[in-house]
């Protein structure tokens, strides 16, 4: 499999993953609702649990096996401010609790986010990610390219950004 191929599916599953924590609140509202552990709550719960520490590995595997390229930035801004999208997000549970599952409509849903996901060039912010330490920032380069950058810095200038990893072609990690 080719560079390109891959950290494009990095991507996608980055962005897919970002929205696990919904399947564990699922999951919580199925328990509180029915005072029972049926299959499909445990089915959220495992699927859930897994796809929100999914980008903890995918993050050490760039980590250990990326490759590090100089990067000069010259702009930096941050984008944590749209883990508040998310965490509204992740509140939708509570609402759709009033209609009944309909598992067609929810892989339609997962199928089109896999489809987007793919051809994005960003991710929004991962609300895990951000839990665990990480910031989302907008940077340029000296050469005018616009990218996401993650780090466990909390950056106020572009200084001091030296040397990165991608993730794809839109997306570093320091």
């Amino acid at each position: 499999m080719d560079g390109t191929k891959m950290r494009n599916i990095l991507k996608t599953v980055l962005l897919i993953s970002s929205a696990a924590p919904t399947l564990l609140v699922a999951a919580a509202i199925e328990i509180f609702s029915t005072h029972a552990m049926t299959l499909f709550t445990w089915q959220l719960i495992i699927v859930g649990t897994i796809g929100t520490f999914l980008p903890l590995l995918i993050l050490r595997l760039i980590h250990s096996q990326g490759e590090i390229f100089p990067f000069k930035a010259k702009k930096v801004e941050s984008n944590d401010y749209f883990i508040l999208v998310f965490l509204i997000s992740y509140l939708m549970p509570l609402v759709t609790k009033i209609t009944a599952f309909d598992a067609t409509w929810t892989c339609s849903i997962f199928v089109a986010l896999m489809i987007t996901g793919w051809f994005v060039s960003n991710i929004p912010v991962h609300p895990f990610l951000f839990f665990v330490g990480y910031h989302f920032y907008k940077v340029e380069s000296e050469d005018g390219m616009v990218y996401t950058l993650l780090t466990k810095s909390r950056l106020k200038s572009p200084r001091p950004v030296t040397s990165v990893k991608k993730i794809s072609d839109s997306m570093l990690i320091e």
